[in-house]
C-alpha cells in the first residue's frame, strides 16, 4: 500500500500546477494551497500507522482525483492557447 503522505503531496503539487496552467502565473491561492497541502501532508504522515490508517489512505486517494479532475481542465485550456501560438 502507498504512504498516503506522498499521495497528498501529489495532490497539492497537481492543484498548485494546475492554477498556475489556469492563470497564467502565480495562482492567487498558491500560499494557501502550499500550506494547505503542507499541512494535510503532516496530518497524514502522523496518522498512517494508526487504527485510521486505511481512510486516511482512501481519503488521500480522494483528494489526489479530485485534484487530478479539478486541474485537468486548465491545463487543457493551456495547452490549447500555447498551440495556437505556435501556429503562427
Amino acid at each position: 500500500m502507498s504512504n498516503p503522505d506522498h499521495v497528498v503531496l501529489a495532490a497539492g503539487a497537481i492543484t498548485f500546477v494546475g492554477g498556475y496552467a489556469q492563470q497564467g502565473g502565480y495562482p492567487d491561492n498558491g500560499t494557501e494551497a502550499i500550506i494547505g497541502t503542507i499541512g494535510l501532508t503532516i496530518i497524514a504522515a502522523g496518522l498512517k500507522d494508526t487504527r485510521v490508517a486505511p481512510l486516511v489512505n482512501a481519503f488521500a486517494w480522494l483528494f489526489l482525483l479530485v485534484a487530478v479532475y479539478a486541474s485537468v481542465p486548465g491545463l487543457h485550456a493551456s495547452f490549447k492557447v500555447a498551440s495556437k501560438k505556435g501556429k503562427k
